[in-house]
């Protein structure tokens, strides 16, 4: 094969990523916070009507046009990795962008037996589920064609019926009929079938049905610091991270409280906000029975795992709910005075015995109320290939050095084999039950499926989903809680000054 075969068609790449680039944009937040839907529709269409012109598929410069549209968009839509990795970011494009050449292959050899309005849909649509269906770290869908279209009016409703994968075939479909028409194919009829027949259903389908009944439920508080990732990546920070959560908790029950709304029957901190590592019943004890203390980044003893039992207690039942704490802690941390029929949950790293062993997990915890009790953690089931798990490449000493780069904590986290649920007291009305995912999680259907599955066969219902997010996907202007993070420095800052300052004159 010449060299010449092998030289990319800059030209057929770019006209591809410029249509995926529509599809992007047309997702939520891009352009606006719901997205732009109907910008998927000539996006797709633009980016099936130079694929399906490739000149040979067994051409290697025909896959790599491919590849390379689909990796900018892939990259595009987990543009958030830089923020943690940045290296990794090309390898995750490459990566996940690899499955979905199942859509250019497949609409190639489909279009010249079917109208595009159908060849489309299933090529693309295919090309989706197939994404979901393989197993991590291959299998990472993080938007779907049909994410933005449930905002489209009429047709947003019919998700209820077939999904999320039934919008996005309404797109496709409408993007392939626009390919017909304008190709001025002959078998006219089946195409405008095709491509206008799922929009009917859809609008039929969600005319025909309707949202389950809602009640009112109960008060939450959703506590968002804006906790830059940079600083969450640094250990030393950890105080004032607990300061800037306490500070912003602090500011919502004044509200609520000037307001004169009751107090919440729920504060809720996202994906690892509480700053130590939270403890199951019974490990101390356990440790100090003799099981083997986890692995973490620094050497673990087992009075470390005595400070962290100790740590909790005085944020939890000393700063939250204002029980007896020493003078010093209450003087730095204050006293937020939570009622007794608030309860608190909060994302945070977990320890806990699985299989006679110590292992951490990336989870969630509800101290409910009355009395601050701690029920069973609930775990994130889908770690992110990369950053939680490494498939055990983290016990080579090359690959933890790697992370060390970036992050200071041992990738080896256990992951939660069921969706948890808790259980949530009100000081009014009945109690109600919730499950709880973690960041990434929220990618997948399965926990949320599952959870209502589950609680159904149990004769129960499952009253709302709370997901504890990283709210930490940005830089720049956008970080809400720089100012108090730079108000917290400057006070630790003038106290070790003032401490200084009593040493010197004593």
């Amino acid at each position: 094969m010449g060299a010449s075969r092998l030289i990319l068609p800059w030209s057929r790449a770019l006209v591809q990523a410029l249509g995926l680039a529509l599809v992007y944009a047309a997702g939520p937040g891009i352009l606006r916070e719901a997205g732009v839907f109907a910008l998927a529709v000539p996006g797709l269409a633009l980016f099936a009507w130079s694929a399906r012109r490739a000149p040979s598929e067994r051409e290697p410069r025909t896959w790599l046009a491919d590849w390379l549209s689909l990796a900018l968009f892939v990259g595009a839509e987990m543009g958030w990795v830089v923020h943690v990795a940045p290296p990794m970011l090309p390898i995750v494009a490459l990566g996940l962008s690899l499955p979905l050449l199942v859509a250019p292959l497949a609409l190639r050899r489909l279009a010249p037996a079917l109208p595009l309005a159908l060849a489309l849909p299933l090529a693309w649509v295919g090309a989706e589920a197939f994404h979901h269906l393989l197993p991590l770290p291959f299998g990472v869908s993080w938007l779907d064609l049909g994410h933005p279209w449930i905002d489209a009016p009429l047709l947003g409703g019919s998700a209820r019926v077939w999904g999320v994968w039934g919008l996005s075939w309404c797109a496709a479909a409408l993007a392939g009929l626009a390919l017909d028409l304008f190709d001025r194919r002959p078998a006219l009829v089946p195409a405008l079938a095709f491509g206008i027949g799922p929009l009917v259903l859809g609008i039929a389908a969600s005319l025909a049905t309707s949202a389950g009944e809602f009640t009112a439920g109960p008060r939450l508080l959703l506590v968002q610091p804006g906790i830059a990732q940079s600083l969450k990546n640094e250990p030393d920070d950890a105080m004032t991270i607990l300061r800037t959560s306490l500070h912003h908790t602090q500011l919502g029950l004044g509200a609520a409280r000037k307001a004169g709304r009751p107090d919440p029957d729920l504060v809720c901190w996202s994906e690892t906000m509480f700053v130590a590592p939270v403890l199951a019943d019974g490990m101390v004890e356990r440790f100090e029975q003799g099981l083997a203390l986890p692995r973490l980044h620094t050497p673990l003893e087992l009075e470390h795992t005595r400070n962290m039992r100790d740590w909790e207690q005085l944020i939890v039942r000393g700063t939250l709910y204002g029980q007896p704490m020493p003078a010093e802690w209450k003087q730095s941390f204050g006293n937020l005075g939570f009622g007794p029929h608030t309860s608190f949950l909060s994302g945070a790293e977990v320890i806990f015995e699985q299989d006679g062993a110590a292992r951490r997990g990336n989870g969630v915890v509800l101290w409910s109320a009355p009395g601050a009790k701690k029920q069973p953690f609930a775990l994130k089931q889908f770690l992110v290939p990369g950053a939680e798990t490494f498939y055990g490449l983290e016990k080579f000493d090359l690959v933890q050095k790697g992370v060390d780069r970036f992050a200071p904590y041992v990738p080896d986290l256990a992951r939660g084999d069921h969706t948890g649920v808790f259980e949530l007291a009100r000081a009014s009305g009945r109690p109600v039950r919730f499950s709880a995912t973690v960041c990434f999680d929220n990618a997948f259907a399965e926990p949320y499926v599952s959870a209502v599955a589950a609680e159904a066969a149990a004769g129960r219902c499952l009253d709302f989903h709370v997901v504890a997010t990283n709210e930490a996907w940005y830089r720049g202007d956008v970080r809400l809680g720089e100012r108090v993070v730079e108000a917290h420095r400057r006070r630790e800052a003038d106290r070790a000054t003032a401490g200084a300052r009593e040493l010197e004159h004593a």
